[in-house]
């Protein structure tokens, strides 16, 4: 039988990640990324470069403004002029500016130098005809006559000073605030106007275009050596792929063969554990004592056939459930073998009374030992052996040896008794026979005589239990004996009002038997069931029934509705000198079951359901004689 399917515990293939396959994956996926990659590299070098040449003549215009500056102002001040009211319409001022403006035209790369006052008028430029004029809107002056330095590259139809007509110039256009001088001569003072300063950046974008164009040269080789290095590289990529691919096909056939090695393995060993728990189980079952398994809390892993056959379970799963619910013991609360072994971590032993389904009381031994692991119970396994058996075996080694003593006893004392009550009775007697007897001493001597003659049954009984007479076989009716021993206890059933029932006509069980013998184990079984009520028990509902039919053999049984026996005093009943009645001998019980024993068959005491208690005897039937079974009852 095949085992059930199980998770597979290997994928189906094995996808190793490594180097290589991240750079097949970048190489497949993210290669538009290069030229990407490149365009990005050559942009930001390509504008950085163009910013610090910017930079540069940016820093050169302002030099020459402030330069200008300062020498203006300087110079106005040595002439007379007052620094901080110059008036831009006086001829000489604007003459003085146009030479030192002029002079910077000659000595540095500048093409013109416009100047504006802080109204925004434009009073003088190096280009003739330029000013006066007031200015249109203009961001860039507005922020220069704010305190900032602009510049920015303009397009002009012609250069100043340079016409060239027909195409547009680059001019670099710078604006400079222009200050008052500090105590320092430092022009930091409050601004009250602006130069504006022009040059001829076509040497710049000159240079800026060849800086493109070496920048886009040099982009398009490194793409050129990238993508020939990636080309070599995919080659030698591609084939370490398809050795990779190899690998892992070969790797993958292993993995598959070590797979279903391992998977029939396992499914071979499942099915070896299953078919030895399933025999184990089978012997359990089929064991005559049961099996159960409880975890550290009581509740039942596993329970043998026989358990659940004990139990109140019936047909119904035991496990998960707590053994003290299932199970029918009679323990006392705390005297529970299970319980005390898991408490304990030791082995408990404990014997209790049973009443089986059938009405017959067994004896079932219970033994629980635990299964420890690092000193502390884990689980325990409780063995419920039925000892019924063997305790009856003790106890009849036992009651033989009480009898080897009796009749020892017997033996010893009663020919000495015998001897002594028969002379004690003689001479009571001949003492009651004297014709002068006192009638005062009449009544005492018939106690005395009473006396005398129950000791001597007291020792003919003890010589009959110790040296048992031995039976003539004869074949007879029990049905007719029995009827003949229910007629002689009639009497005293009637003083006692006790109703007797029985036994109703039926046909004849003939046995082999010795009737005296037989008629008196029944007579001695008859009182003991009339003698069994107390005087408590109602009148009207005093009953002995008396049945008698054929099953294995010839089954008598007499039926009391009486107390019936403790349930401690059941195995004692057939002890000799054992009674619970008040003036008995206890040697009416042995007497019988050594009787009927003796004819082969079997007495046995038992309770009744209802109450009361059952007293069945089997006699083996004369196998000569034909017979025909009726059922008469069965109390």
């Amino acid at each position: 039988m095949s085992s059930p399917p199980r998770d597979n515990p290997y994928p189906a293939t094995v996808e190793p990640v490594r180097g290589l396959d991240i750079m097949r994956t970048l190489a497949r996926h993210y290669v538009f990324l290069l030229p990407l990659f490149v365009a990005c590299a050559s942009s930001v070098f390509y504008f950085s470069v163009r910013a610090r040449y910017l930079d540069n003549w940016e820093r050169h215009a302002t030099d020459v403004a402030e330069d200008l500056n300062i020498d203006l102002l300087r110079e106005l001040g040595r002439d007379g002029a007052s620094p901080q009211s110059s008036d831009w319409t006086n001829p000489e001022t604007l003459g003085f500016v146009d030479r030192h403006a002029r002079q910077y035209l000659r000595t540095v790369y500048v093409t013109q130098i416009n100047v504006f006052s802080e109204d925004r008028t434009l009073v003088y430029s190096t280009r003739p005809g330029l000013a006066p004029r007031p200015s249109g809107p203009n961001d860039k002056l507005d922020r220069a006559l704010g305190g900032e330095s602009v510049s920015g590259i303009e397009k002009a139809l012609e250069a100043p000073d340079f016409p060239k007509f027909g195409h547009t110039v680059d001019l670099l256009e710078t604006y400079v605030p222009m200050r008052f001088l500090d105590s320092s001569g430092e022009p930091t003072g409050r601004v009250f106007g602006a130069f504006e300063i022009y040059q001829n950046a076509e040497s710049l974008t000159q240079g800026l275009r060849e800086l493109g164009t070496l920048v886009l040269v040099g982009s398009v080789g490194i793409l050129a050596v990238l993508g020939f290095a990636l080309l070599g590289t995919a080659r030698r990529v591609s084939v370490m792929v398809q050795r990779e691919r190899r690998a892992q096909a070969t790797l993958q056939e292993r993995l598959k063969e070590e797979r279903d090695g391992l998977e029939n393995e396992v499914e071979r060993r499942t099915e070896e554990v299953r078919r030895e728990r399933e025999a184990l189980s089978t012997i359990l079952d089929e064991a005559p004592s049961a099996f159960v398994l409880l975890d550290r809390d009581g509740r039942v892993e596993y329970a043998s056939r026989r358990f659940c056959e004990l139990s109140a379970v019936g047909a119904k799963d035991p496990r998960r459930e707590l053994c003290w619910e299932v199970c029918r013991c009679t323990y006392e609360p705390g005297a529970c073998p299970a319980r005390a072994a898991i408490e304990s971590g030791a082995t408990r032993i404990a014997v209790e009374p049973r009443t089986l389904s059938d009405g017959s009381v067994h004896f079932l031994e219970h033994t629980a030992v635990p299964i420890s692991s690092d000193g502390s119970p884990i689980r325990v396994i409780e063995v419920i052996r039925d000892v019924t058996e063997r305790l009856r075996s003790d106890e009849e080694l036992a009651r033989a040896s009480r009898l080897a003593t009796a009749g020892e006893l017997a033996a010893a004392v009663a020919h000495e008794v015998r001897n002594a009550a028969t002379t004690t009775k003689l001479f009571l007697q001949l003492l009651a026979e004297r014709p002068h007897i006192d009638p005062r001493d009449a009544q005492p001597l018939s106690a005395a005589l009473s006396s005398v003659s129950r000791m001597e049954a007291l020792v003919e009984n003890l010589l009959r239990l110790a040296r048992p007479a031995r039976p003539e076989m004869v074949p007879a009716d029990a049905v007719e004996v029995l009827r003949s021993a229910v007629e002689l206890v009639r009497p005293e059933a009637h003083r006692r009002r006790v109703r007797v029932r029985g036994p109703t006509p039926s046909g004849a069980l003939v046995c082999l038997v010795d009737r005296a013998l037989l008629a008196e184990a029944l007579l001695n079984l008859l009182l003991n069931a009339v003698q069994a009520f107390d005087d408590t028990a109602a009148p009207d509902g005093r009953e002995v029934e008396v049945m008698a039919f054929a099953d294995s053999g010839a089954v008598l049984l007499i039926a009391d509705n009486g107390p019936g026996i403790p349930a401690n005093d059941r195995l004692r009943v057939f002890d000799p000198f054992f009674t619970t009645k008040p003036s008995g001998t206890g040697l009416g019980l042995p007497i019988a079951r050594r009787i009927i024993e003796g004819h082969a068959g079997t007495l046995s005491i038992r309770p009744r359901e209802g109450g009361g208690t059952v007293a069945r005897i089997v006699l083996p039937i004369d196998p000569g004689k034909e017979l025909r079974p009726r059922k008469v009852g069965t109390p």
